[in-house]
């Protein structure tokens, strides 16, 4: 049902007037109700079993097999910067988004699509925010998420943990007090 509704959305987005109103998916994560726009969304299902990946940021929470793909999880809460597993255990929810690559974003529960109003716009380039900006929705503010800075955050600080580990792991990996290169500079 929800899936239809969302088909039928993104046809009808695409050939309207993309004003600053727009159809926009409302969903739960921990306690915080926030917004996406309903045109990236692919569908909502029960997340399957994730496999964590070692070594890397809270802002991904693992990986899982959908259909007949590999699937990342984006913790919601790992890219605000909390870290608590005990809140990506209760949500058990994924929101599958389509963009360059299909991944998904970890939540509690999936709202209805709702037509809101963005105001404010705060993109990756503009200090790395994940948001649009925030709407109103039945008296409350609603943080809207901007799916292109979502992926594109999850992924610079995936990338950054892992350059992190792979400098500990592997000093000499960039040249620095090569002993070798001393050893060859003393038989010359």
């Amino acid at each position: 049902m929800i899936a239809e509704q969302l088909d039928q959305n993104a046809t009808q987005m695409a050939t309207t007037d993309t004003s600053s109103e727009s159809q926009h998916l409302l969903f739960r994560s921990g306690d915080d109700w926030l917004a996406i726009p309903a045109i990236f969304v692919r569908e909502i299902t029960a997340s399957p079993e994730r496999v964590a990946i070692p070594n890397c940021h809270p802002a991904l929470s693992g990986v899982c097999h959908l259909g007949s793909e590999f699937i990342p999880v984006v913790s919601i809460d790992g890219l605000f910067g909390a870290t608590s597993a005990a809140n990506d255990e209760t949500q058990n929810t994924l929101l599958v988004i389509n963009g360059k690559a299909t991944w998904a974003l970890l939540i509690a529960e999936a709202g209805s699509i709702e037509t809101l109003q963005v105001v404010g716009t705060a993109g990756i380039e503009k200090g790395g925010s994940i948001e649009m900006g925030t709407a109103m929705f039945q008296g409350d503010i609603l943080r809207v998420l901007d799916p292109k800075a979502v992926y594109q955050q999850t992924q610079l600080l995936i990338e950054s943990v892992w350059r992190s580990s792979d400098q500990q792991e592997n000093p000499n990996h960039f040249g620095e007090n090569n002993p070798s290169q001393g050893a060859n500079d003393e038989t010359k």
